[in-house]
């Protein structure tokens, strides 16, 4: 008789079997210490430390998509936002760029406002219509809506 019985090819294919789910296994323990973003992106910044415990759905760095650029102004207030429609152009200047000037469009107005010192002031969001590597986050810009 060449070869093993049926009863050693049985017990080798239940080590097999028990293999592959252990692999398995760990590889579920991996993966589950792997964090992941619900979109693509650059990693900016990480709010956790060394040893540090986290749970599904908490905070746990920032993730930039830099391949389109919002601008965000929060200080439109209703004669102003009144007068502003979606995708109208803006012409953009950032203060640490003096001379350039940037385009985009408005992109989406709030619907919330909020007051401030009884001023009732709305955000809009502006997306720039081109890619400028010399723009950062926190600078600041000034808008002009055309018309």
């Amino acid at each position: 008789k060449d070869g093993p019985s049926k009863e050693a090819l049985a017990a080798l294919q239940s080590q097999a079997d028990s293999a592959q789910a252990a692999a398995d296994e760990a590889q579920w323990a991996y993966d589950q210490l792997v964090l992941k973003s619900p979109y693509d992106g650059v990693f900016v910044q990480c709010d956790l430390t060394k040893g540090e415990f986290i749970t599904a759905g908490m905070k746990a760095a920032l993730v930039a998509d830099f391949s389109s650029w919002l601008i965000e102004t929060d200080d439109l207030d209703e004669i102003e936002v009144a007068q502003i429609d979606s995708s109208q152009p803006v012409t953009i200047t950032a203060d640490a760029l003096p001379g350039e000037e940037f385009t985009g469009t408005v992109d989406r107005i709030l619907d919330s406002y909020t007051d401030k010192n009884g001023d009732i002031l709305y955000t809009a969001k502006i997306k720039l219509n081109s890619d400028e590597p010399k723009l950062r986050w926190g600078m600041t810009m000034q808008l002009e809506f055309q018309k």
